[in-house]
């Protein structure tokens, strides 16, 4: 058998990476939602919509923790006078990347 795991170059594009399969449980109500939402959206099947709505989740979820760290050097730049503005601006670079 084959390993798929290690096919792709690290670095490259996600959508080309190979997938790992996963087994989830949702109520009848909120998958029948979710095909709803993939067809008016757009999305040629509901997993292709559950993918979206995780990376979605997942990329907001990093900006909040990048934003909050970036709020607390802020604040201890405003507190502690010895931070100058060349630091901070290079902490912000290495949070956003």
């Amino acid at each position: 058998m084959t390993s798929y795991s290690n096919i792709y170059k690290p670095g490259e594009d996600s959508q080309h990476m190979a997938n790992e399969l996963i087994s989830i449980r949702m109520s009848r109500e909120l998958l029948s939602d979710a095909g709803d939402i993939a067809r008016k959206e757009g999305f040629s099947n509901v997993q292709d919509f559950i993918r979206d709505a995780v990376r979605t989740s997942v990329k907001n979820r990093k900006l909040e923790a990048s934003i909050a760290e970036l709020k607390k050097i802020y604040g201890s730049a405003k507190t502690y006078k010895h931070r100058t503005k060349s630091e901070i601006d290079a902490y912000i670079r290495k949070v956003l990347g």
